[in-house]
């Protein structure tokens, strides 16, 4: 099995991901925020790729079961219920809600892999979850089949290589790499792998050095960097299942 790495949310146009296992990655921050929302209780999590798309399915959800979260240029649009900070998402505002989420990147990656047969959400947090879960999928696949494709897609930054991004997206190839070692990697694969060995564990000093993370530092939201930089203290996938994000909170027993 071939393990690639897409580092912009461009290189999507053409993919065909019928078959494939899609892992979505944007650590500063919509799956990092996603993440804590479903493990705060939200109950789902919808991404859209608009604030009209966000008001337009509040309205068809129902607006007392709806929790509207995201940015534009970092910060909570008006209106919303929340930003993009996982600091935000506590029990009190969303358990037992629906959350419906846009930002200026992750979403929009998010829904240019819909079509993929699997989807889950990845970022530092839940690292070893997901390549124990992987692992399995390569291994045997879920009911049995092996996923066509393995990929990895980074969210980036405004249509750039995110550095953050590439670094997860590394941590998580070099794990499965060892795992399953007679899986094959693309040169994205490869080249991710090579910053995960060289950075080495992610901190909230790397990750204001990166474009994301430095655009959060300018507008004054430093503080989420440490959540995002934490490694391996989430056992929960969150996937893609019937037009929205739950959760599964012990991947581990797919093996």
């Amino acid at each position: 099995m071939r393990v690639d790495v897409l580092t912009t949310p461009g290189e999507l146009e053409g993919e065909d991901l019928s078959g494939a296992l899609v892992i979505v990655v944007d650590v500063v921050r919509a799956t990092t925020t996603l993440l804590a929302g479903l493990e705060a209780g939200a109950r789902r999590a919808h991404a859209v790729e608009s604030v009209e798309d966000a008001l337009d399915l509040r309205r068809s959800i129902g607006e007392d079961d709806v929790v509207l979260c995201g940015e534009r240029g970092g910060r909570r649009i008006e209106g919303f219920d929340l930003g993009n900070s996982p600091a935000e998402f506590e029990p009190e505002s969303v358990a037992g809600k629906i959350l419906v989420c846009t930002t200026t990147n992750g979403t929009r990656t998010l829904r240019r892999c819909e079509s993929a047969d699997e989807l889950w959400l990845g970022c530092f947090r839940n690292r070893t979850a997901l390549v124990e879960s992987c692992a399995t999928a390569l291994r045997s696949g879920h009911g049995g089949q092996p996923p066509s494709r393995f990929l990895i897609a980074c969210a980036g930054k405004e249509g750039r290589l995110g550095l953050d991004d590439h670094l997860c997206a590394g941590l998580i190839v070099d794990g499965l790499a060892a795992s399953v070692p007679e899986t094959r990697l693309s040169d994205g694969a490869r080249s991710a792998r090579a910053t995960a060995k060289q950075v080495g564990t992610p901190s909230a000093a790397f990750l204001a050095t990166t474009a994301a993370g430095a655009a959060l530092v300018d507008i004054g939201l430093e503080a989420d960097l440490e959540y995002c930089a934490a490694l391996d203290v989430s056992r929960s996938l969150p996937r893609w299942e019937e037009g929205g994000f739950s959760l599964r909170t012990d991947p581990a027993e797919d093996r």
